[in-house]
């Protein structure tokens, strides 16, 4: 394929020079008998001769000095477009312009490891429905005295981590308030839905959301509280086993291991 495009190519650009060579001679012939021919002919003749010299020129330009430029752009494309397909990536926006109750309708899991409450509060009752139409399992992820975020968010908000632990208990007690008050309603949970809450140890700030096969990673800009940001936002969508799917979603084999907060 590759020796039938250069052979094709060199054959545009040898019958762009003679093609050139050709009508560029006839000018010249044309400008020298223009005293003996026929006006009209002359006129016509030259125009002809005109426009197949200037496509020459074009073509022979585009060859040598725009085809260059714009074949290197479309392989850097090209090259983009297979390891955009090749990662999963579906989406590259800010955290605020996610439309969560799109991305969960559908969902039968869902996994978030947050450095706060913030993303459960926007979304608890949107997942209480869900949870009541359909079996909906939730695991919510904190960070606990061990993490590394529980200090950074410490440090960066001036509260003390025990204080901070607190709220993150007060917070899912009421989450977990939210979900037993579903019977009260007159419309109950649906018996396989799930909505737990536990600590985890990890040391890294970016948050992630796991809808099904859909993974969300949202970091935050260093040096400043998550909670005062608008992330930014990657979606991936692949299988489990592919990455970076399968090293985003690595914390899920130490999920019975964490302390558990409360569940129902």
């Amino acid at each position: 394929m590759k020796s039938e495009f250069r052979s094709t190519r060199r054959s545009v650009v040898f019958s762009a020079v003679i093609a050139g060579i050709v009508s560029f001679g006839l000018l010249l012939l044309l400008e020298a008998k223009k005293e003996s021919l026929f006006t009209p002919f002359y006129a016509a003749a030259v125009n002809v001769c005109g426009v197949i010299f200037g496509l020459a020129v074009v073509s022979f330009g585009w060859e040598f000095l725009v085809r260059r430029d714009h074949g290197r752009e479309l392989r850097h494309y090209l090259r983009l477009g297979g390891a955009v397909t090749g990662s999963g990536l579906q989406r590259a926006i800010r955290g605020s312009a996610i439309d969560w109750r799109e991305l969960t309708e559908a969902a039968n899991k869902i996994t978030v490891v947050a450095v706060d409450l913030q993303w459960f509060k926007s979304n608890a009752y949107g997942l209480l429905e869900i949870a009541r139409n359909r079996a909906l399992v939730i695991e919510y992820l904190l960070p606990g005295e061990d993490s590394a975020v529980l200090q950074r968010v410490g440090s960066l908000t001036g509260r003390a981590t025990e204080k901070i632990i607190e709220e993150f208990q007060a917070g899912a007690d009421e989450g977990l308030a939210l979900w037993r008050s579903a019977a009260s309603t007159g419309r109950e949970l649906h018996p396989g839905s799930n909505l737990t809450f536990r600590l985890h140890d990890y040391s890294e700030s970016y948050q992630i959301v796991v809808v099904d096969q859909l993974t969300v990673l949202m970091v935050a800009a260093p040096g400043i509280d998550s909670a005062a940001q608008d992330p930014f936002a990657l979606a991936f969508e692949q299988n489990n086993d592919e990455y970076p799917t399968r090293f985003l979603r690595s914390f899920e084999k130490n999920l019975k291991n964490m302390t558990r907060m409360g569940t129902l």
